[in-house]
């Protein structure tokens, strides 16, 4: 869970400077990506807080000469870091949510879903079950 995050800069490892650093923008880099698709986007609510949740799956590189790699969100201020997917991750479910005290994205992310199945040994889905856990999030108004 990354508790700021905003559309990156390709390749600059910092925040986009295309993109507004907002939810919005972030959802908008991330449809308009054409390293990613996106499935299944649709509303959501976790923890009193509402935003939206799809699943990514990698397309192509950002063409970055440190590796093969698709940029996901940059975390900020109290988040760090670049977040992305790659070509041997089976996907991510993405969960953005509007944080009620700034303007930028909270997220949850699943990531690297097992593929034909949890872990646990009985064949469920991967985000299903992870499901579960994202359902007991709550957040301070």
């Amino acid at each position: 869970m990354l508790s700021a995050v905003v559309p990156p800069g390709t390749c600059t490892g910092k925040p986009s400077d295309q993109f507004e650093h907002t939810f919005d923008g972030l959802v908008k880099f991330l449809t308009s990506n054409k390293h990613v698709v996106i499935r299944n986007k649709r509303d959501a609510s976790i923890g009193g807080w509402d935003g939206a949740v799809m699943d990514v799956t990698f397309a192509s590189g950002d063409g970055c000469s440190d590796g093969e790699y698709a940029d996901l969100m940059i975390g900020v201020d109290p988040s760090h870091g670049a977040f992305g997917i790659t070509p041997s991750m089976a996907g991510a479910r993405l969960y953005l949510l509007h944080n009620p005290k700034t303007t930028t994205a909270l997220a949850i992310v699943i990531d690297d879903a097992a593929r034909g199945g949890s872990d646990y040994g009985d064949k469920k889905d991967w985000y299903s079950v992870a499901q579960s856990v994202v359902d007991t999030f709550a957040f301070a108004p």
